[in-house]
């Protein structure tokens, strides 16, 4: 179909036109009106003891290690896919908007699982600084609690207990709106692409349709 077969055919199919381009118009104010999302993350360390009593849960580096991942799933309630990628993505990169994760550092892949930080990728999303702020600091709470209660409850001693230590020491929450130009722009391309796409099949059909009554007149006349 050439530029002027098109144009007269979205002159012919007005409302098609219309429609499409309301529905594009809508959708790409909801990209640009959208409020973004807040994140926060934390490392929680696990730091071994200097003593001479020695702690049975973490006597060695490999033992910490094991030690957080206990935690990680008593925390987490177990593991997931997300913890076979790069402890660097943040929770936001997953599509999660509003909640929170906990991970022990994987440096492997999904092939094979390299454990090596005795630490916790401790992150959350929410829709307002303030939500993430009270998540992270009852999550890291929650934390500490567990690490001091797991202890406790294998009969390690106060002195030689494992301790946490966050990094950064504050909560820190940042704002995150994504690429808005991108998905305005696929949002547009994709709405104009549709829309003529729809006007084309509408001319099509005008086209058959009135094929169709042609045929059947001149069967008529024909009789």
């Amino acid at each position: 179909m050439t530029l002027v077969g098109l144009l007269e055919a979205a002159r012919r199919a007005w409302a098609v036109l219309v429609l499409g381009l309301v529905a594009t118009a809508f959708a790409a104010y909801s990209i640009v009106s959208a409020p973004g999302v807040y994140w926060s993350r934390t490392d929680v360390f696990m730091v071994r003891p200097v003593s001479d009593v020695p702690n049975g849960l973490a006597s060695t580096p490999q033992g910490t290690i094991r030690f957080a991942g206990l935690i990680q799933r008593e925390i987490a309630g177990g593991s997931s896919d997300i913890d076979t990628v790069s402890d660097r993505v943040r929770i936001v990169d997953f599509g999660i908007r509003s909640g929170t994760l906990v991970r022990l550092p994987n440096d492997g892949n999904q092939y094979a699982n390299n454990f090596n930080k005795a630490l916790l990728d401790v992150q959350a999303a929410g829709p307002t600084e303030a939500a993430v702020r009270t998540q992270m600091t009852e999550l890291i709470a929650r934390i500490n609690r567990v690490v001091a209660e797991r202890q406790t409850a294998m009969g390690v001693p106060a002195e030689v207990q494992v301790r946490t230590r966050s990094s950064p020491t504050e909560v820190q929450v940042f704002h995150e709106v994504g690429s808005r130009k991108r998905a305005l722009v696929a949002t547009v391309g994709l709405g104009m692409s549709l829309t003529w796409s729809a006007v084309v099949l509408a001319e099509v059909r005008r086209v058959r349709r009135g094929a169709a009554v042609g045929r059947t007149r001149i069967k008529g006349e024909a009789r």
